[in-house]
């Protein structure tokens, strides 16, 4: 299930139910708020565990994270579910997490770190109340005035939140003896804490659904009840991205959060028919840039998977969404048979006049026309530079396949390998759907960003083989085009500057396609430099390797085009230098 971003508000008992109160807030310009972990959508490295030893989750803290929400899932031995994100940048705290803890050892080591909790749990060891807590250290920014409660009653806690104008960041409930009670982490609702909230307990899926719709909110704790009801705390939300989950499995989890750029700020499990769920919160853990390409692709596409990546040559990534994942590239990845062969004639090895033996013919289908996979029948020899020519601008699997005979599969992927492109396997003849099902190729953006970053970097020299590796490939630089002439025209840029800056753009791609099995693919990855100034009005060029693909879609859009994609993935970096272009 996802839920989009909304807003919301306080609380008051009503029945079984918590319902909202609305009333005047005060200002909400600081930022202590709910944990900052919580709320903080700066991109950071995160983890998450289910079903671990306490050795885990220290290793974990030994190499810089700390966590952020914690679950015992047994006692003996001790298991946990846990989230963690990297211990720096905004996310940087003093914090401390224990378990097994007594509520008078709980309490000393609040005191003892000058601490305040950021999550609670308690449980029973034969018959005796233990805790598990993650605290952080109260001072600085993180400082709040704060309190705790654990073993109330709805009415005791609903008491304690009215008695100190308070609001929840964090709850736990459990039922003993036939009676539900609470334990619960809250911070005064006033000053630069004040914020509107609400929570609910004792509600359905549906109900949480519908009050975090109209009341415009996210969720900030999920608790599932030993009934199959809910208790939840929600606050009202400021634009940012946010998604839960209810009754996922671990695979689901940790797809949806490599797939939506998110990490899990809460996280809950139970067992359903002997099967470990998870009902999951998540917050936005991309850039901007990143998410509005991620948002652009989900809208486009539906099914399977995607991504998309754009790195500066010999610089920083700005856009990394599942760039390291494997897929298949169909054509895309012919850019490796044709860095390989201008390797070869960069080195002496090979001419591109030599001639090459390629076939003319293609498997036919039922009724008798050409599919796309190639057949050796009916030898034809063709120049190599014709050759690569071919197997580049037309896409010509059977060029391709002649080269891949020619240059030998395991040499391909021997130069992939040279290249830093760990990832990358050339596994069969492209265009043959069957091999493609049975023995896909692999790529990844990463490892194709690898390939032409190296062009760059003077892996073929800056001769005759680098300038045949751009002179074989195609362009589609209308597309790029395309959005130059918008975000030009929203700076607006004289048309000399427009012009000039078209005039020194200069861009190289491959894209592939499939459809199999009705599933669609596409793909593509190249490299783009863009001209931008120097303060002084001195030019110089901004080159990027990107790509995207997306991969086993049960649906594509109608106006989704390949190349268009390209555009739209440098629209950021086209907007950027075309700025410059217009400040000096």
């Amino acid at each position: 299930m996802k839920v989009e971003n909304r807003n919301l508000l306080p609380v008051k008992y009503c029945g079984s139910i918590i319902v909202g109160l609305s009333f005047l807030l005060m200002t909400l310009s600081a930022m202590a708020l709910e944990p900052l972990e919580r709320s903080a959508t700066n991109p950071t490295g995160w983890k998450w565990y289910y079903n671990v030893s306490s050795s885990t989750i220290s290793n974990q803290v030994q190499n810089g994270y700390r966590v952020i929400d914690i679950e015992v899932k047994q006692t003996s031995p001790y298991r946990f579910n846990v989230a963690l994100v990297k211990n720096s940048g905004v996310h940087a705290s003093g914090w401390w997490w224990y378990y097994g803890q007594t509520a008078s050892q709980l309490s000393t080591k609040l005191a003892n770190n000058n601490a305040r909790l950021i999550d609670i749990e308690s449980y029973y060891v034969n018959g005796s109340r233990r805790f598990a807590a993650v605290m952080i250290q109260n001072a600085g920014s993180r400082a709040s005035g704060w309190y705790y409660y654990y073993g109330k009653t709805l009415n005791g806690l609903s008491n304690k939140l009215s008695e100190k104008n308070a609001r929840l960041i964090d709850v736990d409930t459990y039922v003993r003896n036939g009676t539900r009670y609470y334990n619960a982490v809250m911070i005064p609702n006033t000053g630069s804490n004040a914020k509107a909230w609400w929570w609910y307990t004792n509600v359905t899926i549906s109900q949480v659904s519908n009050f975090v719709q109209n009341n415009g909110a996210r969720l900030i704790d999920i608790e599932r009840q030993s009934n199959g009801r809910y208790t939840v705390v929600m606050i009202k939300n400021d634009g940012r991205q946010w998604w839960w989950q209810v009754g996922a499995t671990a695979s689901t989890v940790s797809n949806f959060a490599a797939q939506y750029g998110a990490r899990i700020v809460d996280i809950e499990s139970y067992l359903s028919n002997g099967q470990q769920r998870f009902n999951v919160i998540y917050l936005n853990n991309v850039n901007q840039q990143t998410a509005r390409l991620r948002d652009f692709l989900n809208a486009k596409s539906n099914g399977g998977n995607y991504g998309v990546y754009v790195k500066r040559v010999d610089g920083s990534t700005s856009v990394a969404l599942k760039a390291s994942a494997q897929f298949e590239p169909a054509s895309t990845i012919k850019a490796l048979h044709h860095i390989h062969g201008m390797k070869r004639v960069h080195n002496g090895w090979d001419g591109l006049n030599d001639w090459v033996l390629g076939y003319n013919n293609y498997v036919l289908n039922s009724d008798g026309e050409n599919t796309s996979c190639p057949e050796d029948t009916s030898p034809v020899w063709k120049r190599r530079y014709q050759a690569h020519d071919l197997m580049m601008k037309n896409s010509d699997n059977r060029w391709t396949q002649a080269l891949r005979s020619d240059y030998g599969q395991w040499s391909l992927n021997f130069t992939a390998s040279g290249l830093g492109m760990t990832k990358t396997s050339l596994n069969h003849r492209i265009g043959c759907g069957g091999d493609a099902l049975n023995s896909p190729n692999q790529l990844t953006l990463v490892d194709a960003g690898k390939l032409y970053e190296a062009v760059r970097d003077g892996y073929l020299g800056n001769g005759v083989a680098k300038d045949a590796f751009y002179d074989y490939m195609s362009t589609g630089k209308g597309n790029v085009t395309t959005v130059i002439n918008q975000e030009a025209a929203k700076l607006r840029m004289s048309l000399a500057d427009t012009n000039q800056f078209h005039s020194l753009v200069e861009v190289a791609a491959k894209a592939g396609s499939y459809t199999l099995n009705s599933k669609k693919y596409k793909s593509l990855a190249g490299w783009v430099s863009l001209p931008a100034k120097y303060s002084n009005g001195n030019i110089y060029q901004r080159e990027y390797v990107h790509g995207f693909f997306i991969e086993k879609a049960s649906w594509l859009s109608s106006t989704f085009d390949t190349w268009d994609m390209r555009g739209e993935s440098l629209r950021e970096q086209i907007r950027y230098a075309l700025t410059t272009f217009k400040l000096y």
